[in-house]
């Protein structure tokens, strides 16, 4: 199999950490890899190719445009793991139901800026 990096392993699994991101709470250290925003050629540029959004746990394809653009995936592009849904529906609702009216503009507690809430919440039976 081709490589995708020119890194080791272990020189991946730590820039990942030094990004904050755990390659263990992902489906593969090539997908923990990407996310990380690693900048292996001149001519990638600043944007990933693979984008996580933590706050939601969706993972999403940076699609090239005149703006922003992306497009969620289901499916690992190196490992072919489901990918879990997203969680971006479910943030919106536990904010809301806690008096959030508009929850992308609103001021909402640290936690739900992360991945911190919903892993609290998945640890907590996946009650509100």
């Amino acid at each position: 199999m081709e490589r995708l990096s020119y890194k080791t392993d272990d020189e991946r699994r730590a820039h990942c950490r030094s990004r904050e991101i755990e390659p263990d709470d992902h489906c593969c250290l090539d997908m923990a890899w990407f996310i990380s925003q690693p900048n292996e050629w001149p001519a990638q540029g600043p944007n990933s190719p693979i984008l996580w959004v933590a706050s939601w746990d969706e993972y999403r394809i940076n699609i090239p445009r005149d703006g922003w653009a992306s497009t969620p995936i289901r499916f690992c592009p190196w490992c072919g793991a489901c990918l879990p849904e997203s969680k971006a529906d479910l943030w919106h609702q536990i904010l809301h139901d806690r008096g959030y009216a508009d929850p992308g503009n609103d001021e909402i507690p640290e936690e739900f800026n992360s991945d911190e809430w919903w892993r609290k919440w998945l640890e907590s039976g996946g009650a509100h």
